[in-house]
């Protein structure tokens, strides 16, 4: 086998001689399903195309297995040795054959479908896959490691939207590499309708106009057409020396985005830059604070000055600091915090800043109230009274709740007390009935009482005035300009007549009264909060007397009880003719006035139930107007609205002049609505006016507490500057969500021509809290609140329901405000720093008369 063969034996050595064995033939054969090659390592052997190779005897032939594509060595036959796909044929005397076995490699499943809305075909390069329009999916089976490429064509109408399940995407084409069951789907989608969109420019200067998808830049490429839907942002740049004016169809000259729902077009203007100028800002005096631009642009200190374009309006507002005050604008822009200037020229303007003047109240003294001592009594609406009523030339303090008292300024000693069993309702009159004569006391009560006292406590008369009701209205006037003062009264009692009556100084019924008897016109249910205003309107030196009800309608007499006249602009509704003030119902809409009837399915009015008017000259031309507040509501299912002021003249007709209109009343903002008009839920709210200039522009600004939980401040232009309104602030606690306030006061405590805003607040009965005293300066913000003292014995809650009042009290030459409570008697406060103080509306209805009307600014 070696090639060499055994020849003999010669003595003891054997003898070899060289072989000369023939040759032998290998031969390989393949079999199986699948394909492959087989070659030796001589290389004798390619099987394939040479399958066979001759070999001398002995000889050992190394063979080696290659798989084609496809398929997969299975193994050997008629081998030596193996080892892998490696084959080891020892070949001897005669031919020998070995066997390849190669099998067909096993398949995978490649699933192709089509998603969207819309159509298209799938092919696969080698045919295997055919999706057609109407094919959903389709499927074909591939050898592992087979990569099929996929390609989509949309249909007429559709666009290809995408693949999924690739391993290689190129546009329209998918590539998947089988190594096992896969799945690919082709998005078709309808193809969205094209709009063009088209860019123009105009205006007498120039600039560009391109789009976010760079598609247009116009001049030049001015047009683009955008599948259905689509969003495109334009964004205007105006030449050197040009100004981007706005769009033709967008708001503002920021970047215009166009939704493409139809074909568009879109015009940029752009103009010749006109003069630049310069507003430069400056603060000035001993306080501090910031001024800012509507704009942003000026934000001062810091940033002091921008550059605008002739003509230009830009609003400035002025801030002051914690501890400062806004004092006023250079150049006439007013008292006001904001400022509008127009700029034609390079233009300065200063804010001046001074240092706040208003110092918290000081307790000085309590009196009475639910403690230990010789009353329990609760106190109610009743505005404190300030006066020497004595003629020992010192102040003395007037308050009624159920008694009246009299007590001394400086300490809140007792000095006297007038005792009864009937609530004082309005506030206390102190007045000289009688020219000359000495200060009296008067005080309308419950149980129909009216009762005059003099300076010492001392009953001087009481009468009955109707018989029944409570006595909730009373104001003290000279009605002849004589010199002798005459008492008004008017009383609750749901439908009971008359309802207003006037006493002369000694008690007996003045001639002509009273008035407002069941059956008239404009007859109500009654007068429940100080319903009177007496006043002066024509100058004629005679007083008219003001009477707004239950209802819609205002009573306007004479001194002597007889109804007076209204405007011609009312003859034509029925009754047609001539008509007195309580023929001529108040509506919202004036035009309903001139009607003489309201639609209440459609048309809303005020009641004047508790509404205490007040007569003043609202514009300062010399002629006063009434202004009362009305609660308004929808007079078909009686729900109440909001509260909203009315100024009218003598001729009952509705003011407008000074630039100003009311004929149409404000419009109430959003939460105007009533919090609550239930008295077991909290005590009501009375819409009481005050009248007073806050800001020192010659104009009278309107006050009034509200059941919004707020009280406002109406300019004359109809709206409410600053912060106001003034929401009254609560605790938090549970159920402490509103609280409501009381008339208020008005004082420039610091003499700086700005009034402050002083009154008190109460919160809901169940809170078990206490209300506050509030000062507020001339826009509405906050300078004070301080609590009132905690309810005494007996009650769960205190607050201060009327009016307070400024006055003198103590002999030093600050102010004092004292408040009459419900549950903690009459309480007084210090004002410091007050020495100068004006005082423009100091008491309950505006002086100790009550007449709702007041005094000249002191």
């Amino acid at each position: 086998a070696n090639g060499k063969v055994y020849v003999g034996t010669r003595g003891s050595l054997s003898v070899f001689g060289l072989s000369t064995q023939a040759s032998v033939t290998l031969t390989v054969g393949k079999t199986g399903t699948g394909d492959g090659t087989v070659t030796s390592a001589d290389g004798r052997i390619a099987c394939g195309t040479s399958c066979s190779a001759s070999y001398r005897g002995g000889t050992t032939v190394t063979l080696t297995a290659t798989p084609s594509q496809g398929s997969v060595f299975a193994g050997w036959s008629g081998c030596d040795g193996v080892s892998g796909t490696t084959c080891t044929a020892m070949l001897g005397s005669g031919p020998k054959s070995v066997t390849a076995t190669f099998n067909l490699q096993p398949g995978f499943t490649l699933t192709v479908s089509k998603g969207g809305t819309g159509s298209g075909t799938v092919t696969s390069s080698d045919g295997g896959i055919s999706c057609g329009p109407t094919c959903a999916a389709t499927a074909a089976a591939y050898a592992s490691g087979t990569v099929v490429t996929l390609t989509a064509s949309a249909g007429g109408g559709s666009t290809f939207g995408g693949w999924s399940g690739c391993d290689g995407v190129s546009g329209t084409t998918c590539a998947v590499t089988m190594s096992s069951a896969r799945t690919v789907t082709a998005t078709f989608n309808v193809q969205r309708q094209q709009f063009t969109l088209t860019v123009s420019t105009a205006g007498t200067g120039s600039g560009t106009v391109g789009s976010s998808d760079g598609l247009i830049t116009c001049p030049g490429t001015c047009s683009a057409t955008y599948p259905s839907g689509t969003s495109v942002t334009l964004t205007a740049t105006p030449a050197s020396g040009s100004t981007f004016a706005g769009w033709s169809s967008c708001t503002g000259t920021g970047p215009c985005t166009v939704t493409m729902s139809s074909a568009r077009t879109v015009t940029a203007t752009f103009n010749v830059q006109s003069q630049q100028f310069t507003l430069t800002v400056s603060t000035a005096g001993t306080g501090s604070g910031t001024v800012g631009s509507s704009d942003g642009l000026i934000n001062c200190p810091g940033t002091c000055s921008a550059t605008y374009p002739s003509g230009t309006s830009v609003t400035l507002t002025a801030t002051p600091a914690s501890g400062s005050t806004f004092a006023g604008w250079s150049g006439g822009c007013g008292a006001t915090n904001t400022c509008t200037v127009t700029l034609a020229g390079n233009t300065t303007v200063a804010a001046t800043f001074g240092t706040a003047g208003v110092s918290a109240p000081v307790l000085m003294w309590q009196y009475g109230g639910c403690l230990p001592g010789p009353s329990c009594d609760t106190g109610w609406y009743s505005s404190p009274a300030v006066a020497d009523i004595d003629g020992d030339g010192l102040p003395d303090v007037v308050w009624g709740n159920y008694d009246v008292v009299a007590l001394n300024g400086a300490d809140g000693s007792l000095k006297w007390r007038a005792t009864s069993s009937h609530r004082v309702w309005p506030s206390i009159a102190v007045a000289a009935l009688t020219a000359g004569g000495p200060l009296e006391v008067i005080a309308a009560r419950a149980s129909d009482e009216l009762t005059v006292y003099d300076g010492f406590g001392n009953t001087v008369w009481t009468r009955n005035p109707f018989g029944t009701g409570e006595l909730r209205t009373l104001a003290v006037a000279d009605l002849e300009s004589d010199g002798r003062l005459e008492i008004l009264v008017g009383r609750t009692g749901g439908d009971q007549s008359p309802q207003l009556t006037a006493f002369e100084p000694d008690g007996t019924v003045r001639p002509g009264w009273p008035v407002r008897h069941s059956g008239e016109p404009g007859f109500g249910w009654g007068l429940y909060n100080q319903n009177v205003v007496v006043a002066d309107m024509n100058g004629d030196g005679f007083k008219e007397v003001f009477s707004p009800t239950t209802g819609h309608y205002i009573t306007a007499v004479d001194r002597n009880g007889n109804q007076l006249p209204t405007n011609a602009v009312y003859n034509d509704f029925t009754p047609v003719g001539p008509k007195v003030w309580s023929q001529v119902g108040v509506q919202v809409d004036n035009a309903v006035d001139l009607r003489g009837y309201a639609d209440c399915g459609v048309d809303n009015r005020p009641t004047f139930e508790e509404s205490a008017p007040v007569v003043a000259d609202v514009d300062g031309d010399g002629v006063p107007e009434l202004i009362v507040v009305g609660n308004i509501y929808d007079c078909g299912t009686g729900t109440s609205l909001y509260h909203m002021p009315f100024i009218l003249k003598l001729d009952r007709t509705r003011w407008s002049g000074s630039g100003f209109d009311w004929t149409v009343i404000p419009t109430p903002e959003p939460g105007s609505a009533p919090r609550s008009e239930d008295y077991t839920v909290i005590e009501q709210a009375l819409p009481n006016a005050v009248v007073a200039d806050l800001d020192g522009d010659g104009f009278q600004e309107i006050l009034f507490p509200s059941y919004d939980g707020k009280v406002h401040a109406y300019w004359l232009d109809k709206t409410e500057h600053g912060s106001w309104p003034y929401t009254v602030p609560t605790t938090g606690a549970p159920g402490d969500d509103f609280r409501f306030a009381s008339e208020p006061v008005v004082v420039d405590l610091d003499n700086d021509g700005h009034a402050e805003v002083i009154f008190t607040s109460w919160p809901k009965k169940a809170s078990g809290g206490v209300g506050q005293l509030h000062i507020l300066d001339y826009l509405g913000r906050e300078l004070s609140r301080v609590d009132l003292p905690a309810p005494g014995l007996g009650s769960s809650w205190n607050g201060g329901l009327g009016a307070p009042t400024l006055a003198h009290i103590d002999g030093s030459p600050d102010l004092a405000v004292v408040v009459g409570t419900v549950a903690s008697g009459v309480v007084a406060y210090k004002l410091p720093n007050t020495a100068n103080a004006r005082i423009l509306w100091g008491t309950g209805r505006g002086s100790y008369q009550r007449a709702g009307t007041a005094p000249p600014v002191h």
